[in-house]
């Protein structure tokens, strides 16, 4: 067996038995966990207090990181947003999104917002 082989093994046997303990605690990545930021984000409700705008900031940044990320996926996964779009806009497209389909909200967030933007901004 060769090092990388126990190396592979060991690491199977740690992520197993941590599996459970992971999966008891809700997922950070969660469309649960940043929608509300989202909602600060396009401003339904205002964000007003700072926990509320630093939940805006990070909705903000998982945003950015899908528009910038999503252009340069290839073919029918890459999304196309209009020129000028800011991560306010895309998460105006997201939160409809997630209204819309409520039961999917314990998925990751930025799975389900390509599949969000794709959906409103497809490249031709």
């Amino acid at each position: 067996m060769t090092i990388w082989s126990v190396r592979l093994l060991l690491g199977l046997v740690v992520y197993l038995g941590l599996s459970p303990f992971a999966a008891a605690q809700q997922d950070r990545r969660s469309a649960n966990t940043l929608i509300t930021g989202c909602q600060y984000l396009v401003d339904d409700p205002i964000a007003v207090t700072q926990p509320q705008m630093e939940e805006a900031d990070i909705c903000a940044g998982s945003v950015a990181s899908v528009l910038k990320y999503g252009r340069e996926l290839l073919g029918t996964m890459a999304l196309c947003p209009p020129r000028g779009t800011e991560a306010s806009d895309a998460a105006r497209v997201i939160v409809m999104f997630l209204k819309a389909h409520p039961n999917r909200m314990n998925e990751r967030f930025d799975v389900l917002s390509y599949g969000a933007l794709r959906q409103a901004w497809p490249c031709r």
